[in-house]
């Protein structure tokens, strides 16, 4: 309706046949190098009669030899006026290097009206790509109104995430998959002070188990405590206010030989590492003196830790010394721990899960910008 009342009727004829590439599903931007991956697409009939036709997937090299590398055609049967449906082609075993690759579609109904929707180009990579690339991106609403998700953990010997999760204080779990599926895990968590919010995680691989950092909402106290693979509590604590008065620690992750990187906020924003068993300080990083969150340990010298926090809205990749090396833009970034598969292809992307505190309670895959091979690992590091 316009601003002088007057009204426009739009009428869209509909051709009597056809039909057309609705969308790529899978592959379709960054994928994997050396995995499976499924090859789908949607088809919608866009005309008046119902059409049976065939379809057909093509993934070729976008660069010299430009060859061929995949090549399916299925007949689409009886689909109906407006209808869409997806289509499974079959696998596509993507090539251990990294490489980039046209997927093409097609539909050959034989009398079709309308050739401009009969294909589709799009561009998939398993390439590296920069530091707080976006790979995916999944909402949880029901844990809560939002701002709920903290810190966050690797655990190798289940190939699980763990999740450290605030207002009410909970830990949940989710396997390494294309669709992260969040299970409450049965933990004993404790309440020192009262009104304690539970922030880091870290899984400990020498002496299995989690750590977790207990925060006083209202007060000054931050505890570090051992619970059970099993989520009991070890009644093994750790006082870290004695480290720096007026801190709290945010981000934990396990470092070299045993010992742990805590991410403090407040007083000087040390990244300190710690020997959780001796309750020690070792050291503390050159670098942030940002008010940080999170805590990842890769362990390669250039690469050696990853941080940054929503204050910044930025992810921070540091060197041994805790220097700067990178920083990228990225959102809301409460915590991240990095996919450590046991043997990972050379060639394969360093990526982690993430946290972010933001209202739809939302968790990305990030790339880490680099391979196992161009850090020098070949396999995962410790």
């Amino acid at each position: 309706l316009l601003t002088d009342s007057t009204s426009i009727r739009f009428f869209v004829r509909r051709l009597a046949h056809d039909v057309g590439v609705f969308s790529t599903k899978t592959p379709l931007g960054w994928i994997p190098a050396h995995s499976q991956c499924p090859v789908t697409a949607l088809f919608k009939n866009y005309g008046s009669n119902t059409e049976t036709f065939p379809v057909t997937a093509r993934i070729v090299r976008t660069n010299l030899p430009y060859d061929t590398v995949f090549s399916r055609t299925l007949t689409i049967s009886n689909l109906e006026p407006g209808n869409i449906v997806e289509s499974y082609f079959g696998d596509w075993l993507v090539p251990p290097n990294p490489d980039s690759w046209f997927v093409l579609l097609r539909t050959d109904l034989e009398n079709d009206m309308l050739l401009r929707n009969d294909t589709c180009r799009v561009i998939t990579t398993s390439a590296p790509l920069p530091l707080g690339s976006i790979l995916g991106s999944w909402d949880f609403p029901r844990l809560g109104d939002g701002m709920n998700l903290a810190g966050i953990t690797y655990r190798s010997d289940s190939n699980r995430f763990y999740l450290a999760v605030c207002d009410p204080n909970r830990v949940f779990s989710f396997p390494v998959a294309p669709e992260p599926e969040l299970i409450p895990e049965n933990f004993e968590i404790q309440n020192f002070f009262g009104d304690d919010i539970i922030w880091g995680i870290a899984w400990d691989e020498t002496q299995p188990g989690f750590w977790l950092t207990h925060v006083s909402a209202y007060g000054d106290g931050c505890i570090a405590a051992r619970y059970e693979p099993d989520g009991s509590f070890a009644y093994d604590t750790w006082d870290l206010t004695t480290i720096e008065l007026g801190t709290w620690f945010a981000g934990l992750d396990q470092g070299p030989s045993g010992t742990a990187f805590a991410v403090a906020v407040g007083g000087a924003n040390h990244i300190y590492q710690l020997d959780f068993n001796s309750k020690e300080v070792i050291r503390h990083l050159a670098e942030p003196i940002a008010s940080y969150r999170a805590c990842a340990y890769l362990g390669d010298h250039n690469r050696y830790l990853f941080t940054g926090g929503w204050n910044q809205h930025a992810i921070t990749a540091l060197d041994i010394e805790g220097r700067t090396v990178e920083t990228k833009p990225l959102a809301n970034l409460a915590d991240l721990d990095i996919y450590r598969p046991t043997n990972p292809f050379p060639d394969s992307l360093i990526w982690a899960y993430a946290t972010t505190s933001s209202q739809k309670n939302t968790i990305h895959m990030l790339s880490l910008g680099t391979t196992w091979t161009n850090i020098g690992l070949g396999a995962k590091p410790d």
